[in-house]
């Protein structure tokens, strides 16, 4: 379904949010090589935006940000271990809790925020709304969520990758 969208939309940006290294589960890499897509891809993990750079190195027009989406713009307590970056780094200590994280490994570190809305209007993207929707159509609270969004900027049309979408 996503390349049949590329292929009729060649005006297409997405925007992928917990983009981890851009390796591990990341079925958009491919079609960037492919078809030279553009995009935002956003990381909040320093280690894991290091490899993620690296990884999107000859893609010029990809655009790297090493934040966190969230319901405000700013700086927050982000949870990950000490070792090494982890997919399941989250706004909620309890949530690497509930992936069996040892408690002593895990650290706290603090991130930049954004907005769907600020990230795309940084970006030189027309923000499409300020609302961010959880799948269930409730507000989303601030966490960390995979977000993968392709966004039509001639007609302002959004599609659905996977995840949560902005609307």
């Amino acid at each position: 379904m996503v390349a049949r969208v590329l292929r009729s939309r060649p005006n297409l940006t997405f925007l992928q949010v917990g983009a981890f290294d851009g390796h591990h589960n990341d079925a958009l890499f491919p079609l960037v090589q492919a078809h030279g897509l553009r995009g935002i891809i956003v990381e909040p993990q320093a280690r894991a935006f290091e490899k993620l750079k690296a990884y999107y190195a000859n893609q010029p027009q990809i655009i790297l940000v090493n934040a966190a989406i969230a319901n405000e713009n700013g700086i927050r307590d982000f949870f990950t271990l000490a070792d090494r970056p982890i997919p399941q780094a989250s706004f909620s200590r309890a949530h690497l809790l509930k992936h069996k994280v040892p408690p002593d490994q895990i650290i706290c570190q603090q991130v930049r925020c954004c907005t769907p809305a600020s990230l795309l209007t940084e970006n030189g993207l027309d923000a499409i709304s300020g609302n961010w929707k959880h799948p269930k159509g409730r507000q989303a609270k601030a966490r960390n969520v995979a977000v993968r969004v392709i966004t039509d900027t001639s007609n302002h049309r959004e599609y659905s990758v996977a995840g949560h979408i902005v609307q």
